[in-house]
């Protein structure tokens, strides 16, 4: 079964009205969770991934915050039984805010001291700006890794701030590709959901904080 399917089958896109976490409005909510709570998915996910990358001598691969650890080992997984050499993972975690106020993500010790002198493969679970996976693909650029390639589970926008100048590899590689309906705050409230009068998700995505922030 491909992961494209996977996708359908599994209901892993939600509709309503949900806020991203970059502030977008969208109707179309990428419900992760389905897929990393059966591991026989992740694998086909990952093991796609590592298809791909098999010839890129990847040595460390690299997640990103709250499923980013699972992801990264399940993908460091699939690299190390087909190829039978060691490969390691790591992970980056919160730290803070960036100067536009979005989450920081770093690589701590020990995870900075094993991404050092390898060549790193950067992995992420949704990307819809591709903003974290530059971010964290420059981390590792800076702890002194050689990012090779990226990859996500599913591309559900432009990737708009993924530049090959930023990341330093031109391979990005998403494992499923679905262009869904987004709009900023503004947009909404003009011809989105907003102005349709869909009422707003709280228990999926952030829906909840902007219900706050309007309340303010």
């Amino acid at each position: 079964m491909t992961p494209e399917n996977l996708i359908d089958i599994l209901n892993v896109i939600e509709r309503g009205h949900f806020v991203t976490g970059c502030g977008d409005h969208t109707t179309d909510y990428v419900h992760k969770e389905k897929i990393f709570l059966r591991p026989l998915a992740v694998t086909r996910f990952c093991s796609t991934i590592e298809e791909r990358f098999q010839d890129f001598g990847i040595q460390v691969v690299v997640g990103l915050d709250r499923w980013g650890p699972l992801l990264s080992y399940a993908t460091t997984l699939q690299f190390t039984l087909m190829s039978g050499c060691a490969v390691f993972t790591a992970c980056a975690q919160k730290q803070g805010k960036t100067s536009d106020g979005r989450d920081k993500l770093v690589l701590k010790e020990p995870a900075r001291s094993m991404v050092a002198g390898k060549r790193a493969l950067i992995v992420e679970d949704v990307v819809t700006t591709g903003y974290n996976l530059v971010q964290v693909a420059k981390e590792a650029q800076h702890a002194g890794g050689e990012v090779v390639a990226t990859a996500a589970l599913i591309l559900r926008g432009e990737g708009k701030y993924m530049k090959i100048s930023d990341v330093g590899t031109p391979y990005f590689f998403p494992v499923v590709t679905r262009k869904l309906s987004t709009w900023s705050e503004e947009e909404c409230q003009k011809t989105g959901p907003c102005f349709q009068g869909i009422p707003v998700n709280t228990d999926l995505g952030h829906g909840a904080e902007f219900l706050a922030r309007q309340k303010q």
